[in-house]
């Protein structure tokens, strides 16, 4: 993927499941790189008003944290896929548990844009191997000024940001970035 890279977001089973499905697949065949999945939230404060009436729509229509992920796993094979969503729902399952759910579900990482650059980088050690954090731009620009390197690495490459612990192999990380993509 290098150059510029295609980043389709959809909110999860908006407006409805079938059409939320469709719209992933055009994506998909259309040569998205990277399909960004948002889970609805009741209290989306760091959205836009459009993810906030989509993911309200969703809700109302009886989306919720487990229906999303299991939709997810119907969504195209081959696309590599983020889920975007609060910490509230992950810190109520559990950071690992919630993690390995997502992952089961097919998503290569979850971006958590509620969560502060400090704090982010504590739930590194409950990810399972291959799954990526990902700040927004603002959080990764921060931390790239503020937090020591001993502490977490950020990976820049192909537009795309992410967190890594500095005890990691950051060749075999790439590695397997680059299989996921």
């Amino acid at each position: 993927m290098p150059g510029k890279s295609l980043v389709v977001y959809l909110t999860a089973g908006w407006p409805d499941r079938a059409t939320f499905l469709k719209a992933a697949k055009v994506a998909a065949e259309e040569g998205a790189d990277l399909l960004e999945v948002g889970l609805p939230f009741s209290d989306p404060i760091a959205d836009g008003p459009t993810i906030q009436k989509t993911s309200s729509a969703a809700i109302r229509a009886g989306m919720n944290y487990d229906r999303a992920l299991d939709l997810s796993q119907r969504l195209p094979p081959g696309l590599p896929r983020a889920l975007m969503t609060y910490a509230n729902p992950l810190f109520v399952r559990g950071w690992a548990g919630a993690f390995g759910e997502i992952r089961r579900a097919g998503f290569a990482g979850c971006i958590l844009p509620d969560v502060p650059a400090e704090e982010l980088v504590t739930y590194l050690p409950f990810r399972p191997r291959g799954f990526y954090l990902v700040p927004s731009v603002a959080q990764a620009r921060y931390m790239a000024n503020r937090v020591p390197s001993s502490v977490m690495r950020i990976l820049k490459g192909h537009g795309h940001i992410c967190l890594i612990a500095p005890d990691l192999d950051l060749a075999q990380i790439l590695n397997e970035w680059q299989e996921a993509s």
